[in-house]
């Protein structure tokens, strides 16, 4: 889920073959219909749950998409965690931004976000919540205040989170 997160939160084109948005087992064949089935058994149903919310976030939020090819669009606000594998980028449109934290490690981190001229942000979307399968309970369009510009996330182990600046 965090690295779908991340392709969607990357500037480019987004790629996913057919079959992947439920969690399809075998590779995808022409001469066979998608295993719709699947969804059935919940760890599949909760994963398409995450694809379609996702690509719903996506949709909503032109930060992730109006400016993909402009130098403006994107910004690293910290690449330079390796230790702790945590990577934190910002997304923007002319009227919003959106930033999104990922935490690669298979331990829990506590994070220091620094956002300037904010007053807080609101949670769009965590692939650690546990209607996606997860281990935690997120309310979505949750503010998390800031304190002069600073506000501590805790991150779960390879999970991601993606947030509105206001």
């Amino acid at each position: 889920r965090a690295l779908y997160m991340y392709m969607y939160a990357h500037p480019g084109k987004k790629l996913n073959f057919m079959g992947n948005e439920i969690g399809q087992l075998r590779e995808w064949d022409e001469k066979r219909e998608q295993d719709w089935n699947i969804v059935e058994y919940p760890v599949h149903e909760k994963f398409a749950r995450f694809m379609r919310d996702l690509h719903l976030v996506y949709e909503a939020h032109p930060a992730f998409w109006e400016q993909d090819f402009a130098e403006d669009g994107f910004d690293w606000l910290d690449c330079h965690q390796e230790e702790n594998l945590i990577y934190v980028m910002k997304r923007k449109s002319e009227e919003q931004s959106v930033i999104a934290l990922f935490n690669f490690s298979g331990e829990t981190q506590n994070y220091e976000l620094n956002v300037e001229d904010a007053e807080y942000l609101k949670l769009l979307l965590a692939s650690d919540n546990e209607i996606y399968n997860g281990t935690k309970t997120y309310e979505y369009n949750e503010k998390l205040i800031l304190e002069d510009g600073m506000a501590g996330v805790e991150l779960a182990p390879f999970s991601a989170m993606f947030f509105e600046v206001k």
